[in-house]
């Protein structure tokens, strides 16, 4: 089951991606803030709906909700604007990469086991990113697109590592609450 939901998850992501490219070739000065702010409220109806309305919200939870909301509208407005601004393939692999911001905090900050796999996995992305600079293909970067990208990255890596510190800090509790918050409030942003 957890395969099928991993290729489900990847093919919505895939289908975000293509729709944000659609958006800024449909719409070449559409307002990032306002396709970021539906993101946010279709992603708040998600978890409302997973939740099965049993909704108990917590103060506690708030301030996490709060840095979640402002790194997740970081990286919606970011990605939206550097797919704008440049490459969809190469924004995508780059804005991939961020997973390594809550590997290393695993890594450095909880003391998480670094495996043989660890190792190999970090060595394959050094690769990659080699061969994406060494490519024949002529790229247009942007300053434009190199901010809006880094933003993006930093985001997205940021949010993975906000909601890791929030399910250390709740023992797993409060997740749906917590998306809820960060959701609505990156909406409303």
């Amino acid at each position: 089951m957890q395969y099928l939901l991993l290729i489900i998850v990847v093919f919505f992501v895939a289908g975000q991606n293509v729709l944000e490219k659609q958006y800024n070739m449909k719409v070449p000065n559409g307002n990032a803030l306002f396709f970021a702010g539906v993101s946010s409220f279709v992603a708040m109806l998600f978890f409302v709906i997973s939740s099965g309305l049993d909704i108990t919200f917590k103060s506690s939870v708030i301030g996490y909700s709060v840095a979640f909301a402002i790194v997740y509208s970081l990286c919606n407005i970011g990605i939206v604007l550097a797919i704008r601004h440049g490459s969809l393939s190469i924004t995508m692999l780059i804005y991939s990469y961020s997973l390594l911001i809550p590997t290393f905090y695993g890594i450095i900050a909880l003391k998480e086991p670094v495996s043989y796999f660890t190792w190999v996995g970090l060595f394959l992305l050094a690769v990659s990113l080699f061969l994406l600079n060494f490519r024949n293909e002529t790229v247009k970067i942007s300053l434009k697109w190199i901010v809006f990208t880094l933003m993006a990255f930093v985001g997205n890596g940021m949010c993975s590592t906000v909601q890791k510190i929030q399910q250390s800090a709740f023992s797993g509790s409060y997740k749906n609450e917590f998306m809820i918050i960060a959701l609505f409030i990156s909406g409303i942003f």
